[in-house]
């Protein structure tokens, strides 16, 4: 799912990739690897904002994230 914010820019709802699943979210370094921001994580129904905890994301998880469709393009490919 996308909602484009402005242009080339989008916010991404991602389902969490398997995996990432029972992986704390800074250990996956998604923005170095891809640009990629995070900016929550929703799990049960409540959003998780930065800082984040630490704590593992559960497998169904889902990312909310800026940025560009290459860059969602590559999350997909180093992700799932």
């Amino acid at each position: 799912e996308l909602l484009m914010l402005g242009e080339g820019v989008g916010l991404f709802d991602i389902p969490l990739p398997r995996s990432l699943a029972d992986h704390v979210l800074a250990d996956a370094e998604i923005s170095e690897r891809t640009g990629l921001n995070v900016i929550a994580v929703r799990e049960d129904g409540h959003l998780r904002l930065p800082p984040f905890d630490g704590g593992a994301m559960s497998p169904d998880a889902a990312l909310i994230a800026l940025g560009t469709p290459e860059q969602r393009r590559a999350f997909s490919d180093s992700f799932e």
